[in-house]
């Protein structure tokens, strides 16, 4: 029974773990591998005005997170003016800055950083159709609206669905002999896609299909005048889908960046003169965990928030370390269950092994080896002064940190850099191995105290190799959780009662024996 309630305790562990491991990899998009790096790109949009002294306004569309993108640190670059965000029926993002007196030349600029993420986020999808279908339905003329009830009934006749009415409507809209009420909506010198996608919203909401034109750029690497790219969505079986205006079977270009929908013109300006308009791009590299982090917001998921991202720097190194402890602690485990390797304790070799990160492994073997050894001859000493337990462990303590203070002096006077190193090592620690290597000196004799000496330090070496690894820090570092599996582990590694390695060596001759 006792096995069975352990077995149920490792499994719900190693699931809860594992689970939580991987929504945030695969849904909040967390690094496993701390070189991932997120597409990002630093997006802006830059007005330059003339102004004449009276009241003037200028409002343009800007990006905001939705599908594949999430928009972070935006930044709004003027001087003098106000700036209001405000948000029309589609939902699109406006920025809108005004100023009451001024004259002469003026900039303005806005700033943005833009992830992609590895799946889209959910659609925006509309509770009122019938609201859809009117919001951005701007009056037509009386000739361009009898022209666009033509075009839709010569769709209607040729289709049956609202799959086969888009694609005559591409069609036809990329049709090289128009109809007269088709030139007379497109234009007759070579419609743009602007163009297209404006005809192509009316049409769609005169037959009674949620549709909207899109406007946006494409990311690339670097695009100091970046052109506006125009497609069109339509809502299909609850999800909006995008389609492209150029011809039935050309496929949407990659990393389109939706900065407004409808028919309206991309900027406002009133009581001003706009010399100039420009888009531009250029691609960064950011690290994946800025892309988890914003997810994380987004979705204000509570195990996204499972990380020591969010505290201070200073912070953030200290439970790099201490996460790497339980990792240590269960190297030492299997050295000690299973291949029968004898230290000095648990935690001392994990100690050491944290201190050689910081002071390199051969130059940290030397001073804990240096530092053990002048501690023993101390304790020998104070042996002979017939000391209590208490007042002899304080006074190898006492001398142990004189030694480092000493050391550290000496190797600063000279310049090697080394006193800080010294002072890394965890002093109680090394006073308990001093007593506990001492205690075993007398009871066994050096050869058992040197043994477990040297098998303290070789734990520690190994233990520092295994926690020295870059990759290990960051996934232990980024996923706490994984924590789950290490103590699932140490609880399997509690009720190991077979071999040990070392065993099977001790009692080779008797094997030999058997098997003859």
């Amino acid at each position: 029974m006792r096995r069975l309630h352990l077995y149920l305790l490792v499994f719900l562990l190693v699931i809860t773990g594992l689970g939580i491991f991987a929504w945030k990899s695969q849904v909040l998009d967390f690094p496993i591998l701390p070189s991932q790096r997120a597409e990002s790109w630093r997006f802006e949009i830059r007005a330059d005005l003339e102004l004449d002294g009276e009241p003037a306004i200028f409002s343009t569309y800007v990006p905001q997170t939705q599908g594949l993108f999430g928009i972070t640190d935006e930044t709004y670059l003027s001087s003098g003016f106000g700036l209001t965000r405000t948000t029309d029926d589609l939902g699109n993002e406006l920025a809108v800055w005004s100023v009451r007196d001024r004259s002469g030349p003026a900039t303005l600029i806005y700033q943005a950083d833009i992830y992609r993420f590895s799946s889209a986020m959910r659609s925006d999808n509309p509770d009122d159709l019938n609201t859809v279908l009117e919001i951005g339905n701007e009056e037509l003329g009386a000739t361009k609206r009898v022209a666009l009830e033509q075009f839709v009934d010569s769709l209607e006749q040729g289709s049956a669905d609202t799959e086969t009415f888009l694609a005559q409507l591409i069609n036809r809209l990329n049709a090289e002999d128009p109809q007269d009420y088709e030139e007379l909506l497109l234009g007759n010198e070579g419609p743009s896609l602007l163009r297209k996608s404006e005809v192509a919203q009316r049409a769609l909401r005169m037959y009674n299909i949620p549709a909207r034109a899109v406007h946006g750029v494409e990311l690339g690497d670097i695009d100091r005048e970046a052109e506006l790219y125009h497609w069109i969505e339509i809502l299909l079986d609850g999800d909006w889908s995008a389609y492209s205006l150029e011809g039935p079977d050309t496929p949407l270009p990659e990393n389109l960046l939706p900065l407004w929908r409808g028919v309206t013109p991309q900027m406002q300006i009133s009581g001003a003169e706009l010399s100039n308009l420009t888009l531009s791009f250029a691609e960064q590299s950011r690290p994946r965990i800025s892309l988890a982090n914003l997810n994380t917001e987004l979705e204000d998921s509570f195990v996204g928030k499972l990380t020591f991202y969010q505290l201070p720097v200073d912070t953030q190194a200290v439970y790099r370390l201490l996460m790497l402890v339980p990792l240590g602690a269960l190297v030492i485990v299997i050295l000690r269950q299973v291949v029968g390797l004898k230290t000095f304790g648990t935690f001392m070799p994990v100690l050491i092994a944290l201190a050689f990160r910081e002071t390199e492994l051969v130059t940290g073997l030397l001073m804990f080896s240096g530092l053990v050894a002048v501690g023993l001859f101390f304790r020998f000493y104070f042996e002979r002064l017939k000391l209590l337990f208490v007042p002899r462990l304080s006074a190898v303590l006492t001398v142990v940190i004189l030694i480092m203070a000493v050391a550290s002096t000496a190797l600063e006077t000279v310049r090697l850099g080394m006193g800080l190193s010294i002072a890394l090592f965890p002093i109680v620690i090394l006073a308990m191995t001093i007593e506990r290597m001492s205690i075993v000196w007398e009871e066994y004799g050096p050869f058992e105290s040197i043994k477990e000496g040297l098998g303290s330090g070789l734990a520690a070496v190994i233990a520092y190799f295994v926690m020295n690894i870059w990759e290990v820090e960051h996934l232990l570092f980024t996923f706490p959780e994984l924590l789950l599996v290490i103590l699932a582990l140490m609880l399997l590694f509690g009720r190991y009662t077979g071999y040990r390695l070392i065993e099977l060596y001790r009692f080779r001759s008797l094997m030999k024996r058997k098997s003859s």
